[in-house]
């Protein structure tokens, strides 16, 4: 049976700079534990110096942190962001109220990525790898991909649809590269396949239904589709979805919307919208899109000549903000 993994504290972050309170995400761990969810992913654990600026404690959560929370059947997840990891963050999985981390990277990191995947393993705990972009990666990155996979103790790879530009047809290229390169370097190891899926063009429930019903091992959604630009897959839409299994009823998500999200949409309002759209048809790393509407720029033929502009340069997978502002300056969209 596929493991159901929901990330709204974590991704949702994004949208509210991760401003929810203890009794927020105590709820919704009681919510998500009743539904039979397998993961709660509660913020990321990257090295805090990196972060003053975002003072809400669920962008570097630390052991302390999480404390309050009493431990039932839901098992709690963190992310890495590889770029700020040390193992120094982490004590023995035995000691920890964490069960599984994950690690995000961009393509450029795949070996610091494996080194540091390595290293969790050796702690004991459930190890995934998210390869951010997978969408951008040649066939000749897949393969050295499948390859570090193999050469850990990881539990999981992730395709992360991280510009919300998939669709099926990308997901089942995808996979079946993975498990094709896969089967040619190891063809005695399991092979543990994830999705993180984004919704910019509102493919984000279909994609991750489509994951449920062709072998995928683990899928994320948030709840209300909360998350950075177009958001993910809604959890309580995943539910619906699957609620021919008596175990899953989005009855107690709804209720926990009820007590709590109905403030934080009005406040932090995200989901579909044009400019994300553009980022993701062009296969954009959307905080391009977060920059550009926090200054101002509304006009979507300006968003989707800038966006091209920055894909055309390849400077899309990875978000580059001396380049945007550059080129905002030098084009007089800005002063």
């Amino acid at each position: 049976m596929v493991k159901l993994l929901d990330c709204t504290i974590r991704d949702g972050g994004y949208v509210n700079n991760w401003g929810f309170n203890k009794r927020y995400v105590k709820d919704l761990y009681n919510a998500l534990d009743k539904s039979n969810y397998d993961y709660m992913e509660i913020g990321f654990r990257n090295i805090s110096e990196h972060y003053n600026d975002l003072s809400n404690l669920w962008r570097t959560c630390k052991e302390e942190d999480i404390s309050f929370i009493k431990k039932k059947n839901l098992q709690i997840a963190v992310m890495c962001d590889n770029s700020n990891f040390s193992i120094n963050l982490f004590t023995d999985k035995s000691q920890s109220h964490i069960d599984m981390i994950r690690i995000a990277f961009h393509k450029n990191e795949m070996e610091s990525a494996i080194n540091n995947a390595n290293e969790l393993t050796k702690l004991n705990y459930e190890v995934c790898l998210n390869a951010m972009g997978t969408i951008l990666y040649s066939d000749d990155e897949l393969y050295e991909l499948c390859k570090g996979y193999l050469s850990t103790s990881c539990n999981y790879l992730y395709i992360a649809d991280s510009y919300g530009s998939m669709n099926i047809d990308d997901i089942y290229t995808i996979k079946n590269k993975i498990l094709t390169y896969c089967l040619q370097i190891n063809p005695n190891k399991k092979i543990k396949i994830g999705f993180h899926a984004h919704n910019n063009l509102q493919n984000g429930i279909t994609n991750v239904m489509y994951c449920i019903n062709n072998g995928f091992d683990i899928i994320d959604t948030t709840v209300m589709g909360m998350g950075r630009g177009a958001g993910n897959a809604p959890t309580e839409l995943l539910l619906s979805n699957i609620s021919n299994n008596p175990l899953y009823d989005p009855y107690n998500i709804i209720e926990f919307i009820n007590k709590h999200m109905k403030l934080v949409f009005i406040t932090n309002n995200w989901g579909y919208n044009i400019a994300y759209f553009i980022s993701g048809h062009l296969n954009c790393h959307p905080t391009y899109v977060t920059k550009l509407l926090e200054q101002g720029i509304i006009d979507y033929i300006v968003i989707w000549k800038t966006i091209e502009n920055i894909v055309k340069n390849n400077k899309n997978n990875k978000f580059d903000n001396v380049y945007l502002n550059e080129y905002l300056i030098d084009n007089k969209i800005i002063n």
